[in-house]
């Protein structure tokens, strides 16, 4: 449900930082494996979902 998306996306995204602050992650990241791999797509995907945001924060801020 696209309503939610965020809220649920950013619940997601705190237990990953947890999970990676905690060193829970660590094997995975080293040896490469599927999660592993997801979590660089993951790092990746979210420098270009930042732009994106910022973005439309910009264009608030201009049109206002």
């Amino acid at each position: 449900m696209t309503y939610c998306a965020a809220e649920n996306t950013l619940r997601a995204m705190e237990q990953l930082v947890e999970l990676l602050s905690d060193g829970e992650k660590n094997t995975d990241i080293e040896k490469r494996t599927r999660e592993g791999r997801a979590l660089e797509d993951i790092m990746y995907l979210s420098l270009d979902l930042s732009r994106l945001i910022q973005d439309k924060i910009d264009e608030q801020t201009y049109d206002n």
